[in-house]
């Protein structure tokens, strides 16, 4: 990767454009079947359960940490392009 990072002398010089913004998103939690994980919580919080669907047990320990208000739902995600 470093090696593809290096400006050799005799290269031409360019520009990058990287545009960021954050967009709204639903309040709301979403299952996707394809890796059976649950999306939708902030990352702030996020790494603090594991979002693997693997029982209705984590639905309801999820919904618990949700009212207790120790991890909550995203409102808006960061979009880079």
């Amino acid at each position: 990767m470093k090696e593809n990072l290096k400006c050799r002398p005799d290269s031409a010089k360019g520009i990058i454009s990287l545009k960021m913004d954050e967009i709204a998103s639903e309040d709301r939690l979403r299952w996707n079947k394809n890796d059976n994980k649950i999306y939708g919580i902030c990352y702030q919080h996020g790494y603090s359960f594991p979002m693997d669907f693997e029982s209705m047990d984590n639905l309801y320990q999820l919904r618990e940490l949700l009212e207790s208000g120790s991890i909550h739902r995203t409102k808006e995600n960061l979009v880079v392009a």
